[in-house]
């Protein structure tokens, strides 16, 4: 009788997770947070990026900076300048004097950044309110979001830390299955910045003898 009574709160604890995993609290949240960005001039954001993996003790942190208007962006992280029309994507790399050009689909739908966090829940995700939590005082709404097909993704979740006050993005962790944690904290946030579009473009004649790798597939 016992083991039946656990397999029934089982089941019903398991089907209730689901039904969270599409929370109208969430979804409520995240689509002010959503407006709020869309609806900047422009912003720039300051950035610590760490990656972590306990189990085999990587801890590594970097900083970088992201200038952003619309789907357009300029980040600099990990030595390279990647850098959006919202059309195309230039990724320089300094060391080989290198620049990769791609297609704004084939490069930002498969990569979760600073860019485009804001409405990545909009697509391809179950989403749910995981708690209200204090940090450095100040009221946060923590919220997962989980890939709907799961084995498509290298990551089981990405975990948002949203300030309840302003609506902005305290922090955000990409969580993969191979125990790789990447976590986005960002220091400085400045919005309603004027940004001129020619910002979001490669330039050549600033890059002597920059080598151009064409990878877009027309």
């Amino acid at each position: 009788m016992k083991k039946i009574l656990f397999t029934v709160l089982l089941v019903a604890a398991f089907a209730g997770s689901l039904f969270a995993q599409y929370d109208p609290k969430a979804l409520e949240i995240l689509d002010k947070v959503s407006r709020k960005y869309e609806q900047m001039n422009g912003f720039k954001a300051d950035f610590v990026y760490t990656l972590n993996n306990e189990a085999v003790g990587t801890n590594a942190e970097t900083s970088g900076d992201i200038t952003a208007k619309g789907k357009k962006f300029r980040l600099n992280m990990n030595g390279q300048e990647i850098v959006s029309d919202g059309n195309t994507v230039w990724t320089f790399q300094p060391e080989t004097n290198e620049v990769y050009i791609d297609k704004f689909d084939n490069v930002v739908g498969e990569n979760v950044n600073p860019s485009n966090i804001h409405n990545l829940y909009r697509k391809g995700y179950k989403y749910v309110y995981r708690e209200e939590k204090a940090i450095k005082g100040k009221p946060h709404h923590v919220i997962d979001l989980v890939p709907e097909k799961a084995s498509d993704n290298n990551f089981f979740k990405i975990q948002l830390v949203i300030s309840k006050q302003d609506l902005t993005f305290d922090s955000f962790t990409i969580f993969e299955k191979s125990g790789n944690r990447y976590a986005f904290n960002i220091k400085n946030f400045n919005p309603n910045i004027t940004v001129e579009d020619k910002s979001f473009s490669f330039s050549k004649n600033s890059h002597p003898n920059v080598v151009e790798v064409d990878m877009r597939d027309y």
